[in-house]
């Protein structure tokens, strides 16, 4: 890769640099590319994660409020 390709990745002057160019960069810096599956959460877990942070809010302004 040259110095001026690597220059406009630096300076975010390319937009969008391919994969084998992503991979070099990464095996230059010492860090390697793991592509794992994507998990779309169902509603049922959106709706208790949003149950569990709403709890965990609600506790925190407890707290907040009674000095505790």
């Amino acid at each position: 890769m040259s110095r001026a390709t690597i220059s406009l990745i630096e300076t975010g002057g390319i937009p969008e640099i391919g994969i084998r160019k992503f991979s070099d960069v990464c095996d230059y810096v010492g860090l390697t590319l793991q592509l794992t599956p994507f998990h779309r959460p169902t509603l049922d877990e959106l709706l208790a994660k949003n149950q569990k942070q709403r709890a965990t809010d609600l506790e925190t302004t407890s707290r907040m409020l009674t000095g505790k």
